[in-house]
């Protein structure tokens, strides 16, 4: 693996990083509403036929408001795709 290949890597693998500790520090800000019970997330149109369409996801019950739940899982998915992507060179050099 040649320096720029590698300083590629180092890149993806930072930005990746980024990418993780924003995640985890949305899901504090989920946790601390359902604690405090916040009323901070409304859904617009989109939310709420994508909420009427998909119905509830019974087996990922994180939190009690549904939404939550969906952009967890969904983020979460990217998240580890984002993460294979980023890392692959990494690991297999």
């Amino acid at each position: 693996m040649g320096h720029q290949e590698k300083q590629e890597t180092k890149k993806k693998r930072a930005s990746w990083f980024v990418h993780l500790i924003v995640f985890v520090l949305v899901q504090i800000g989920f946790m601390m509403r359902e604690t405090f019970d916040w009323e901070i997330f409304n859904l617009n149109n989109v939310g709420l036929w994508f909420e009427e369409t998909v119905g509830p996801i019974t087996w990922l019950q994180l939190y009690d408001l549904q939404i939550l739940n969906y952009v967890t899982l969904i983020w979460g998915a990217l998240l580890l795709i984002d993460g294979m992507l980023s890392l692959r060179k990494y690991v297999i050099s």
